[in-house]
């Protein structure tokens, strides 16, 4: 029975200390996915900045008080302000912002604003 205790106590003890060793060299899954959006963000980015400059968009996203906001093409107040502060966001998006983000729909609009607020 002793001989059954201690062999189980020093498995369970072998097995820590190889989890330990081995979890930390492990690649965070969610460091990764997070890493996988915003690649996936910058290139829908792009893509939607190599659009034809002739094209109307009917709303744009930019910053307004230092936070996201989004606002129908031609009025002057945002229909959408998140809490998002710009400062926050990678200096490549911020310059983004900065210049306006176009959005040819509302769905287009949401796809933007869930990019950039979640």
């Amino acid at each position: 029975m002793k001989y059954m205790l201690g062999f189980t106590g020093s498995f369970l003890i072998l097995c820590l200390l190889i989890t330990a060793i081995i979890l930390p060299n492990m690649p965070d899954a969610q460091a990764s996915e997070q890493n996988q959006q915003q690649s996936e963000i910058i290139l829908q980015s792009s893509a939607a900045e190599e659009k034809s400059e002739k094209e109307e968009y009917e709303y744009i996203l930019c910053g307004y008080k230092g936070v996201i906001a989004a606002y129908k093409t031609g009025q002057s107040d945002p229909v959408y302000i998140s809490t998002v502060r710009v400062s926050d966001l990678p200096e490549n998006d911020r310059k983004r912002l900065e210049n306006g983000i176009g959005a040819v729909s509302r769905r287009e609009l949401n796809r933007l604003i869930e990019e950039y607020c979640s």
